[in-house]
């Protein structure tokens, strides 16, 4: 191919429009380069007749499967649009589905990296790709207390407060488990729990 080769055209193609790719060619030393940009096949000439078809099978059934599990495009805009707008769910991806948790579902929440992990009332426990600070910030903070740089909690789930010595607390949870408030939000925490804040 003049000006570039095939693994330079797949580079500077965005990945929105990346196409299923088969490589035919001459060289088999490109094969695991190939694999690696997630070639759906690779052919080396001189082609027999019965690897080409069963080349075109497998590439027919690759499509099929992937087609049949991408959801309407107008149901997709429609659930984003509903997430972008709505404060009240958070969507969880995963490969090609995506899942809606309620805040209702929600008991805590903790830091894990560039993710943050839900904890739901069913004991399941969902991942999502976002700060805990940009995720505190679309809280309802009517139903939310951060304890921690770490950690959210539902307010309803909490079901005892035990203080420590240091000026930390530590929180007990409906579902069982234990959570630490740092002094830096304890301030927080306790002004909550004055008389008509709670």
């Amino acid at each position: 191919m003049p000006g570039m080769n095939g693994f330079e055209v797949l580079r500077a193609l965005p990945e929105d429009k990346m196409p299923h790719v088969v490589f035919l060619t001459a060289f088999e030393e490109h094969a695991l380069r190939a694999f690696e940009v997630h070639a759906l096949d690779y052919l080396v000439k001189p082609i027999n007749g019965q690897r080409f078809a069963a080349m075109m099978e497998y590439v027919k059934r690759r499509l099929h499967t992937a087609t049949s599990h991408v959801p309407d495009q107008r149901i997709k805009s429609l659930l984003d649009q509903h997430l972008s707008s709505s404060d009240s769910s958070f969507a969880i991806r995963t490969g090609l589905r995506t899942k809606i948790v309620s805040q209702e579902d929600v008991f805590w929440i903790s830091a894990a990296g560039d993710y943050v992990e839900l904890h739901a009332r069913t004991g399941t426990m969902h991942l999502l790709r976002e700060t805990m600070g940009a995720l505190e910030e679309r809280l309802d903070p009517a139903r939310f207390i951060r304890i921690h740089r770490s950690r959210i909690v539902r307010r309803d789930q909490i079901a005892e407060i035990l203080s420590e010595d240091d000026g930390e607390y530590v929180i007990k949870l409906r579902d069982g488990s234990e959570h630490r408030c740092s002094r830096t939000y304890s301030r927080m925490l306790t002004t909550w729990l004055k008389p008509g804040k709670a």
